[in-house]
């Protein structure tokens, strides 16, 4: 079995116009200037933001950056020993809000939805995902159906009911490759595709491990680094990384047995931005014991600052891709594998298509 991590940063949920480090200030005020009085606890750190203007007269200072600015905020928290619990209610706040919302599904017996020699799951997935935000939906579903190695096929025998559909699914037991998620996201895009496949496949039960990494689990784990909007325990992105809460303590301690087993490493959508020494140690520490590492991957978004730089700095191993490239490229073309006409859809092509997608756009 080979196991495979991938690593998610901002930029694998950014095609979903998630807010990211970026514009995170400014989708904050575009949130609170549409209602000032629901999001009324914003405007102290407006003001505080205001202040620190104060600061660009004196040192290089990007106050768009929600990472700089609450770096800044927490340093002086730190000091004066005041609570910073309105910088977790502001991030917790603005990323529910731009979540997209889990599309309502209602089927129709309508012989239109099909095109000529398209097969009857392909077509039920598109009509499930294509109900919303421009296929997106459908680029995510693919790629999380293929961490669970899943086969779909049309069931001849079920009624379809309302709301649920005639394909059914089974976990492809052969499969010689283990996926495993570590993100450094807040959001649940993984956990909301999980859930409306969950919705529409009557028997499915499809949701990635949390508690306890089992290395040989069938299901993926998912480790979630800074927290989720969902516990609302969050580590916002700050200099201060303390791991006070146990259950972020939990996903570290599985992230880095993760990293220990991994065969191959894949980070997408992460520009190992400076002040993240933090995922750098958590890297070279977990390696320490990882004697069959084969590969890393970089896929990163191309932007101001040179990310391959700092990953080339940092990265000193032979066998090493880095491609420049959006997730949402990745994940449209893996999409495209899988038109055609067969009544099965097992999702098994991820490996071959990383592959060839790196070989292909590496630098």
């Amino acid at each position: 079995m080979e196991n495979v991590v991938y690593i998610l940063g901002a930029g694998f949920s950014a095609p979903l116009d998630l807010p990211v480090m970026s514009n995170f200030i400014e989708k904050a005020k575009d949130l609170y200037f549409n209602d000032s009085k629901k999001y009324a606890h914003f405007d102290n750190i407006f003001k505080r933001i205001e202040r620190m203007s104060y600061v660009k007269n004196f040192y290089n200072t990007n106050l768009l950056n929600i990472e700089e600015i609450l770096s800044i905020l927490e340093m002086e928290s730190q000091i004066k020993k005041r609570k910073t619990t309105s910088f977790q209610e502001l991030i917790i706040d603005v990323i529910k809000y731009y979540t997209p919302i889990k599309p309502d599904i209602y089927f129709e017996d309508d012989k239109r939805h099909v095109k000529e020699n398209e097969s009857f799951v392909n077509m039920t997935m598109k009509r499930i995902f294509n109900s919303y935000n421009n296929n997106k939906w459908l680029n995510y579903s693919y790629f999380v159906l293929s961490l669970f190695n899943i086969k779909f096929y049309h069931d001849y025998k079920k009624r379809e009911l309302a709301n649920h559909t005639k394909a059914s699914y089974e976990i492809n037991s052969d499969s010689r490759f283990k996926y495993d998620i570590i993100t450094l996201n807040y959001d649940l895009v993984l956990e909301t595709v999980c859930e409306i496949l969950n919705d529409n496949f009557r028997e499915s039960k499809i949701q990635f491990s949390k508690d306890t990494y089992l290395p040989n689990s069938k299901n993926p784990y998912l480790s979630k680094l800074h927290g989720c909007i969902g516990t609302q325990e969050i580590i916002p992105p700050t200099w201060n990384k303390g791991l006070r809460s146990k259950s972020i303590l939990t996903a570290w301690k599985n992230a880095y047995e993760i990293l220990q087993n991994a065969q191959h490493i894949r980070i997408i959508g992460y520009s190992l931005p400076v002040n993240d020494s933090y995922i750098k140690y958590l890297l070279r520490s977990a390696v320490l014991n990882n004697r069959h590492l084969k590969r890393i991957d970089i896929l990163c978004k191309k932007e101001k600052d040179n990310s391959y730089d700092r990953y080339n700095e940092f990265v000193d191993f032979i066998n090493k891709r880095f491609v420049y490239a959006s997730t949402e490229v990745y994940l449209e073309e893996y999409n495209n594998l899988y038109q055609g006409g067969s009544h099965e859809l097992p999702f098994n092509k991820l490996e071959e298509f990383h592959n060839t997608f790196f070989r292909r756009n590496s630098i």
